[in-house]
């Protein structure tokens, strides 16, 4: 899967960091891409339409890093933010 064929309206328009792999799937609310941390638990990057008005959700931010546990269950947010270089910047601190 990839965000190209799951989202096929979708503009990347940041440089997804070294490490994440791309792991998009249609039934979410957009692209997503994960690493798996040394415990076996995954870093989730989600990147959200640039207009506000094509999100599901237009008041979210429009990038969040989550951890999820092995079999992908929702553990928390990490950060969210409108600022790509906030969650750079939150992923080199790591």
């Amino acid at each position: 899967m990839s965000y190209q064929t799951e989202f096929p309206d979708f503009v990347l328009d940041v440089t997804i960091p070294d490490g994440f792999e791309d792991n998009s799937w249609h039934n979410d609310a957009c692209p997503r891409f994960q690493k798996q941390l040394p415990d076996g638990n995954y870093l989730v990057i989600w990147v959200n339409y640039a207009n506000p008005q094509d999100r599901d959700y237009p008041n979210l931010h429009r990038f969040s890093i989550d951890l999820h546990e092995v079999d992908f269950t929702y553990l928390e947010t990490l950060r969210s933010s409108d600022n790509w270089q906030d969650i750079l910047d939150f992923i080199a601190a790591i």
